[in-house]
């Protein structure tokens, strides 16, 4: 599965809702786009401007148009692609979610007037494990594995604030201190600072963009 998948099941409640602000959310999931590409070589950095490597597409269909969109507009930071990407990028994430059948959605008018949707996880325990794993690094937990998708994860958690509805227990720098010891875990050098910098952008884009 792809990265911003992972962590929009992370986000998500077993009744479909979303626990944090939709800003926070699609700016982790436009992060998790950009960051899905670095890790598989598609992108990279130079100094601080996002260029294309690699124009080949991933196989996903916000990812690859991410890509092309990176691959003729102007040159642009990671903050900027943050804020850029996330517009309907919530939607388009879930939809697949639903056409995986992980995520359930049934439409329905309430009172019989207003249209409405309730969604729920098809079967929460996968969604459980996941959420067991990545709280297992949050706690510095000596058994967990540094499976490098779980570390990407705890860092875009963390950028968005979801580490503290989650993983409400463990304070936000010893999560800071535990992404600082185990970012290197199977992560390329260049990935691993490429994360940091895009967890930061995405604190900048969301927060700024509510005040």
């Amino acid at each position: 599965m792809a990265i911003a998948e992972n962590l929009l099941l992370l986000a998500l409640e077993n009744d479909g809702t979303e626990p944090i602000a939709r800003l926070r959310l699609e700016s982790g999931l436009a992060a998790a786009v950009l960051v899905d590409l670095l890790e598989q070589g598609r992108i990279g950095l130079e100094g601080e401007t996002v260029v294309v490597r690699e124009a080949t597409g991933v196989g996903h269909p916000e990812e690859d148009a991410a890509l092309e969109r990176i691959g003729v507009e102007e040159p642009h930071d990671l903050e900027w692609w943050v804020r850029s990407l996330r517009p309907g990028l919530l939607e388009a994430v879930r939809a697949r979610l639903v056409e995986q059948g992980i995520l359930t959605e049934e439409h329905r008018k309430r009172l019989g007037i207003f249209p409405t949707t309730d969604r729920h996880l098809a079967d929460p325990a996968p969604t459980e494990r996941l959420r067991a794993r990545v709280g297992a690094l949050a706690t510095g937990d000596s058994g967990a594995e540094d499976r490098p998708e779980d570390v990407i994860l705890l860092a875009l958690a963390h950028g968005t604030g979801l580490d503290r509805v989650r993983f409400p227990s463990v304070p936000p720098e010893q999560i800071e201190g535990v992404l600082s010891g185990r970012a290197g875990g199977g992560l390329s050098g260049v990935v691993a600072e490429a994360i940091r910098k895009v967890t930061a952008a995405v604190i900048v884009a969301s927060t700024s963009a509510s005040t």
